[in-house]
């Protein structure tokens, strides 16, 4: 559509006032694209168990001892993981607000152009619509794949960045994906024989 156009011709059919509540419309048919494509991006880091970058950096500058000393360290952690969990949920609940709200509002300037546009621009300008907000939401995704993406990729990283984790002592080659799996912790090692490791020799490590 052409927008300038298009708005040039319903001004001068209908005035101004209803060009105006058409090209709010628009406007917050623009902001529903963006907020639900946030609110489905929010909700996939909720769901894999990771924080946004906006949400994972909230506490790099907070100074404070607990952060560098190996005593308070592990509290810390889980202080700001519980921290950035009930920011990342309030996000997503601020999110739903919106979207009701702007799905409210643009339902409501609908209702105004009943009775004074005629159907054929009521349904020409339906058509229009749906194809930028479709058009904006797809664009809108993308950029929240890739960023996804990114994100799952840092926290990767950062879970199996740390050599220290995992050591192989023999001169065999591994493949990656051996390495990172054990790499994931006590959970997800490879299991021992209870002959072979004394449970006296766990409990001390």
């Amino acid at each position: 559509m052409n927008t300038m156009t298009f708005f040039q011709q319903m001004r001068t059919k209908y005035g101004d006032r209803i060009c105006g509540i058409m090209k709010a419309i628009v406007r917050l048919n623009d902001k529903l694209a963006a907020t639900s494509n946030q609110r489905i991006f929010l909700l996939r880091c909720r769901s894999n168990r990771i924080f946004p970058p906006h949400i994972e950096t909230v506490l790099n500058n907070v100074p404070t001892a607990c952060s560098i000393n190996k005593k308070f360290k592990h509290e810390f952690n889980n202080h700001s993981h519980r921290y950035k969990k009930s920011l990342l949920n309030l996000e997503i609940k601020t999110c739903i607000e919106q979207i009701n709200v702007t799905e409210k509002d643009i339902s409501l300037n609908w209702d105004k152009l009943i009775n004074i546009v005629t159907e054929q621009d009521i349904t020409s300008f339906k058509l229009n619509t749906n194809v930028r907000f479709t058009a904006k939401f797809q664009t809108r995704k993308q950029n929240h794949i890739k960023k996804f993406t990114h994100t799952i990729r840092h926290e990767n990283h950062k879970t199996l960045g740390n050599e220290n984790w995992f050591v192989n002592l023999t001169q065999i080659e591994i493949p990656q994906e051996i390495k990172q799996f054990l790499s994931l912790g006590p959970k997800f090692t490879a299991p021992h024989d209870p002959k072979e490791i004394p449970v006296d020799h766990i409990i001390s490590d």
